[in-house]
């Protein structure tokens, strides 16, 4: 028999049936090495006669075991986590370890130290009455049979809760919440009153701080300005500041590790000086600065583009964790410019999920619908 040479596009129309993915086809490539990876640590952590290894598997072999499968595998249309980049410090990152990471962070791969990954459980995330997100390293092919239908697009697989195969006993034992999942019960308003309660408890004289080297965390004062901002120099204050305010070291004073501080000053002559001082634990500092969002007035903004079978959201500042796992759901797609806001594409079924989880930072978002 003669072998067929598949085009370029039949390879990725047959991928997205197989997968069954879009036919977006960053979205595929992800989507098949998440897969990949998904085998791996399954066929590991069963009892299977066939399986060559058992047990925690390190990253080098997963990466390996994909290199020597997948790259074959056509480049897609746009560079996404399916493409290498770079590293916070510069190093290039393999497109291989860039999905292994998104996987770990959302629980459909667990991380247990000096780089050995096991199989995690796997659990449905309620969305709505109809849509749940699947959790967990069952490869498609297997949860299917165990869950339904599933639609996948990138790192994100969807199941109809409607299913006749999600039944009552199914729903019991493997249905979750969004909150759940997002780590919270509580809101952030409430959490946010929470935390700085505890902190305020802990404040006390300045000890080798200086208020010359902080800025403030001030997006009320640039709102009511009318400009763009966040962090106000504390020298660019030209009038008291009431209250607590988070406050870091300025760029002249900052450290790799930087510090954040809960303080209040005091206004004298022209210049300021702290009161109370406490500082902030590194966990907390970026959840805080939503939590003062909504308590300033101030919130952030988001944008999503729908479109009939997908979504595109743009936005410019990192979230903090866990919400952040909702990024590593989505394809990345190019930006123009080192400072334009990141636009992560995903299926529409995870227009509710984004929704759910940027409001709940108080986040405001502008939604608006795209032609094709």
């Amino acid at each position: 028999m003669k072998a067929a040479v598949l085009q370029r596009a039949d390879v990725f129309r047959r991928l997205s049936s197989a997968l069954r993915c879009s036919t977006f086809t960053a979205s595929i490539r992800i989507a098949l090495i998440a897969d990949h990876i998904r085998t791996i640590l399954y066929d590991a952590s069963v009892e299977r006669r066939s399986s060559s290894v058992s047990g925690p598997i390190h990253t080098s072999r997963i990466i390996s075991d994909l290199a020597r499968n997948l790259d074959c595998m056509p480049q897609a249309d746009v560079p996404g986590k399916g493409g290498s980049s770079g590293s916070p410090s510069g190093e290039e990152i393999s497109p291989y370890r860039e999905v292994l990471d998104a996987l770990g962070r959302v629980g459909d791969a667990a991380h247990i130290g000096d780089g050995y990954w096991v199989a995690s459980p796997p659990k449905v995330i309620g969305l709505d009455e109809e849509r749940g997100l699947l959790i967990g390293t069952l490869p498609t092919s297997v949860a299917e049979p165990i869950f339904g239908p599933i639609s996948v697009d990138g790192c994100a697989r969807f199941v109809d809760l409607t299913s006749v195969r999600f039944s009552h006993e199914r729903r019991q034992e493997f249905l979750q919440t969004l909150k759940f999942w997002l780590g919270s019960s509580e809101s952030l308003v409430t959490w946010t009153d929470r935390t700085l309660r505890t902190i305020a408890l802990r404040c006390g004289p300045p000890s080798g701080v200086s208020a010359e080297g902080l800025e403030i965390y001030a997006p009320d004062i640039f709102q009511t300005q009318g400009k763009l901002g966040r962090w106000l120099s504390i020298k660019d204050a030209l009038s008291p500041i009431e209250g607590f305010r988070i406050c870091r070291p300025n760029t002249n004073f900052r450290s790799y590790d930087t510090p954040y501080y809960w303080c209040n000053f005091t206004f004298a002559d022209g210049a300021h000086s702290i009161g109370r001082l406490a500082q902030v634990q590194d966990v907390n500092s970026h959840r805080l600065r939503f939590g003062l969002d909504v308590v300033l007035g101030a919130p952030r903004t988001a944008k999503i583009a729908a479109a009939s079978d997908h979504c595109v959201l743009e936005i410019g500042y990192q979230l903090p964790e866990p919400e952040s796992r909702v990024l590593d759901l989505g394809t990345e797609l190019e930006t123009k410019g080192s400072n334009a806001p990141r636009r992560i594409r995903y299926g529409l079924a995870a227009r509710g999920l984004l929704r759910q989880a940027l409001g709940g930072l108080g986040i405001r978002i502008n939604e608006h619908e795209v032609a094709e």
